[in-house]
């Protein structure tokens, strides 16, 4: 797994959603975005992984949901970034309280569909309109629960627990091991 960084300076993740050949992709226009103020914001999670060539910015929504945005340099797209996002999405579901995690894909911006797609997000709904590149351009709504990510396997369930755990997450991690051993269990009689 990637090796990841919690990016709280914010001058990583300035590095990379401000150079040239990433900033055209950023959804929000003609707003100067400093990192280094918004990374101090506990809601933010700017993850940057190693090499520092891509960041995935998770802000908080409503409590457990997150909405990601992600940003990467031409050298870190495709498998890098997919590995970014696996370690940053299991980041976010077992240091965090995160259950679900949500991103607006525009139509048209065809590699964050098939990120998307590749990382098991679901489509949730579309709007019509959203600014970008300087035109009204329709999106969709994609989201990922933990529900739907949380492991099957006994071996790797229990290593996402004691992740949590590790984490200080040891509410969370004895809430979703009695989930899954509540609805295992065998009541046949």
């Amino acid at each position: 797994m990637m090796d990841i960084y919690l990016d709280r300076q914010g001058d990583l993740t300035n590095r990379i959603v401000h150079h040239p050949q990433v900033r055209e992709w950023v959804m929000v226009e003609n707003v100067d975005l400093d990192f280094r103020e918004l990374a101090k914001d506990q809601r933010i999670f700017p993850i940057v992984g190693d090499p520092p060539i891509g960041a995935i910015v998770f802000g908080r929504v409503v409590t457990g949901v997150y909405e990601a945005h992600a940003a990467v340099l031409p050298q870190g797209r495709g498998e890098w970034m997919a590995d970014l996002s696996e370690a940053a999405i299991r980041y976010m579901f077992t240091a965090t309280d995160c259950i679900e995690i949500l991103t607006r894909v525009m139509q048209g911006h065809i590699a964050a569909l098939a990120l998307a797609k590749k990382l098991e997000f679901v489509e949730h709904w579309r709007c019509p309109a959203f600014r970008f590149k300087g035109k009204d351009v329709p999106f969709s709504v994609w989201g990922l629960s933990m529900m739907d990510w949380f492991p099957s396997n006994d071996e790797e369930r229990v290593a996402v627990l004691q992740e949590m755990w590790h984490a200080g997450q040891q509410e969370k991690a004895q809430v979703w091991h009695a989930r899954w051993a509540q609805l295992s269990r065998n009541v046949v009689e």
